[in-house]
């Protein structure tokens, strides 16, 4: 994910060796019972708001996007005034 953090079921079965229903099954699974979720990573403000705004926004089923984690992240590393 690190490589390609959009990588589809197919290419995350490839890489592990398993099938991309169970790659598919498994995403499922984590992310009901253990709250998994995907993050993303942009390099400064202004990046991030062209990823909220522009690529994350566009994806189909996304209706809103928590930012204050991120926000806060942000600032405590210095990255935000």
């Amino acid at each position: 994910m690190t490589i390609e953090p959009r990588a589809s079921f197919r290419t995350i079965a490839e890489v592990t060796g398993i099938s991309d229903q169970t790659a598919a099954r498994r995403y499922r699974k984590l992310s009901e019972s253990a709250g998994l979720r995907v993050l993303g990573v942009v390099n400064g403000p202004r990046a991030l708001y062209e990823y909220l705004t522009g690529p994350l926004a566009a994806l189909p089923g996304v209706t809103s996007v928590e930012t204050a984690p991120i926000i806060r992240t942000l600032k405590c590393t210095g990255s935000v005034p």
